[in-house]
């Protein structure tokens, strides 16, 4: 790694720092979210965002059907703030949990000015508090390690991450949501050592020109861990990536296994022998792929590459570990492609058009 991807590197070699931070801070607030939880039962639950952390909102969706038994939607802000009755019904009145880095993004802040103008009530994750969308909130975790230099999101994507983890797992009422919580507090001790043994073992297939696009496969609540997987090799190194469901890749997109594509399947427990199938299937077409996942399979036949976290973590605390992977694979190839992806092409930190946050008014 070089100067080009200076704040990028140093920021995913340090998100176990936005890991700590977000579970103590969001545990201080835990108590306040689940009561905002409970009273709005029976009222739509609403994860909006805008860019990365919508698809934060996507794994949030998957985590609070499981933990929660509540159905949840996750909605891009925009979606909400200009087509609002493909959201809402006319009485709904929702609770809003609004993900945003910035805590400035217009249309956020219009959505959470509809959802109050309704009844509803908001409650904020982010990276710092001194900004509108707290402000506006009843329920408000900050995660100031999360604060990035550079535009992509990495180590802010991860902290946030880990706090609607940590708000979810102790608003469930499961018998093993403390098993979950405990799990999650054993994080931050092993994610220095963790974080450098992936920039190790993950850069093989950056730097090789053969490879032309990149799928990115993850099911659950990895499936948006893997959009954003997509986006970070979009924004930072320009190559093309998509994002599906695992088993939805054989249904189209396999046309496109052959010599010049990785296959990163973000590999779960409880449907491993499935999702490595998939994986394999891809590598016969000539496709290279690469298994990320808690423990190596016996059977490596049909995966170029395996990267196992040997966490012992319980499965519901060790997603976070997802990123740091994906994440140095985005970073090492923008800089094999003399790219610096500490200042990606086209985008800004946050987007502000003070008419879309108005229109929310």
């Amino acid at each position: 790694m070089d100067e080009l991807a200076r704040h990028s590197f140093a920021e995913i070699m340090s998100q176990h720092e936005s890991w700590r931070d977000a579970i103590t801070n969001a545990e201080a607030r835990a108590e306040a979210a689940r009561e905002l939880f409970e009273r709005f039962t029976g009222e739509p639950l609403l994860f909006v965002a805008c860019g990365s952390p919508y698809f934060l909102g996507r794994s949030a969706v998957s985590l609070t059907q499981q933990w929660l038994g509540r159905p949840s939607q996750a909605v891009p802000a925009s979606e909400l703030l200009l087509y609002p009755e493909t959201v809402l019904a006319p009485r709904d009145r929702p609770l809003m949990v609004a993900i945003s880095r910035s805590g400035e993004t217009s249309e956020t802040i219009g959505c959470a000015r509809l959802v109050q103008g309704r009844g509803g009530e908001l409650v904020v994750v982010g990276c710092d508090a001194n900004t509108t969308l707290p402000r506006m909130a009843q329920c408000v975790v900050e995660i100031p390690a999360g604060r990035e230099q550079s535009v992509a999101q990495t180590r802010s994507f991860a902290g946030m991450f880990v706090a609607l983890q940590t708000l979810i797992a102790h608003a469930s009422r499961q018998p093993d949501a403390e098993a979950f919580q405990e799990g999650l507090r054993r994080l931050p001790a092993i994610g220095e050592q963790f974080v450098a043994r992936a920039r190790s073992e993950i850069g093989r297939f950056a730097a090789d020109p053969a490879i032309d696009r990149i799928f990115f496969l993850g099911s659950g609540v990895r499936y948006g861990l893997a959009c954003e997987a997509s986006l970070k090799m979009k924004e930072m190194a320009l190559t093309n990536a998509e994002a599906f469901h695992i088993p939805e890749f054989r249904h189209g997109p396999i046309s496109m296994a052959d010599e010049q594509a990785l296959i990163v399947g973000l590999i779960g427990e409880g449907a491993a022998d499935e999702e490595l199938a998939v994986l394999r299937e891809a590598h016969s077409f000539g496709a290279r792929t690469l298994a990320i996942v808690e423990q190596a399979p016996a059977d490596r036949v049909g995966l170029d590459a395996v990267f196992a976290f040997e966490s012992g973590l319980p499965p519901a605390a060790r997603d976070v570990l997802y990123l740091p992977p994906v994440q140095l694979l985005a970073c090492e190839r923008a800089v094999a492609k003399r790219l610096n992806p500490d200042t990606s092409r086209n985008i800004t930190t946050f987007v502000h058009r003070p008419a879309l946050a108005a229109r929310g008014s």
